[in-house]
């Protein structure tokens, strides 16, 4: 995830057949704790 073309937080996730993912690491950098950043990348997934 970029916020003015800074990246706050990361996601990596497979695909798990036609209609499943794994969601295996979500990481938000430091100084973005709290803001609600990994719950956004993993709405956007999901």
């Amino acid at each position: 995830m970029a916020v003015n073309d800074k990246i706050k937080a990361k996601i990596t996730f497979v695909f798990a057949g036609k209609d499943k993912i794994i969601i295996d690491h979500t990481e938000v950098n430091l100084g973005n704790n709290g803001k609600g950043f990994g719950k956004k990348i993993v709405e956007k997934v999901v």
